[in-house]
């Protein structure tokens, strides 16, 4: 049996506290991804009849802006979607180098109900 290093017990307790940091980060960028998604798609659907009734031949300006500014807090909405995959995607690169693995090329997750 090997006695640690000095200082090897300071770096591990270094490594896992950054770990856990990491891991606390994921949880919080994943549950904003799930509520953003559920936003999205009750955005989607309200910005979808809106825009049928700014088509519509008796529709009023108030209606055409209404549908102009539901497209764009969708598209708003998506833009954060797009960042939270970046940032995840990051922390996994991060967490799979810390644990000194490659990181996964997939979600493991996806396809899976």
């Amino acid at each position: 049996m090997t006695t640690p290093a000095p200082g090897d017990d300071a770096r591990e307790e270094a490594r896992i506290a950054e770990r856990n940091r990491l891991i606390l980060r994921v949880m919080e960028i994943d549950a904003k991804r799930r509520h953003f998604e559920s936003l999205s798609i009750g955005l989607a659907l309200e910005a979808e009849h809106a825009k049928r009734l700014a088509g519509a031949p008796d529709a009023t300006e108030a209606r055409r802006d209404a549908a102009e500014g539901l497209a764009k807090q969708f598209e708003l909405l998506t833009r954060q979607l797009e960042k939270f995959a970046v940032e995840r995607e990051w922390l996994d690169r991060m967490l799979a180098e810390l644990d000194g693995a490659a990181p996964p090329t997939r979600d493991p997750r996806q396809g899976h109900a």
